[in-house]
């Protein structure tokens, strides 16, 4: 996790809207990315970026192990998670 990223979650804002969506196919070996980004005034701030290995639900529960303390604005998650429709995010993001 950058820098960046920790001072987005100590931040408000990061408790309103957390946008996940998923990159796939990036590289020959068809890896996929999943960046989870929150809004500000000044555009989109990253939160965190998931290579789900196994899973996707494996790959949130590591991204969760390394939050700061103060995470999504000190509320340990944000309002509303928003996701690309994808049936396997939505699933991960509930299960963590």
């Amino acid at each position: 996790m950058t820098l960046l990223m920790k001072g987005a979650h100590s931040a408000d804002f990061a408790a309103n809207v957390c946008f996940v969506d998923s990159t796939v196919s990036c590289d020959a070996d068809n890896h996929i990315l999943t960046f989870m980004l929150t809004v500000t005034a000044a555009g989109a701030v990253p939160l965190g970026v998931v290579t789900p290995a196994a899973s996707h639900a494996d790959g949130f529960s590591l991204l969760k192990s390394t939050l700061p303390e103060r995470h999504f604005g000190l509320h340990g998650c944000p309002s509303v998670f928003l996701t690309d429709d994808s049936d396997t995010e939505r699933a991960a993001l509930q299960t963590c």
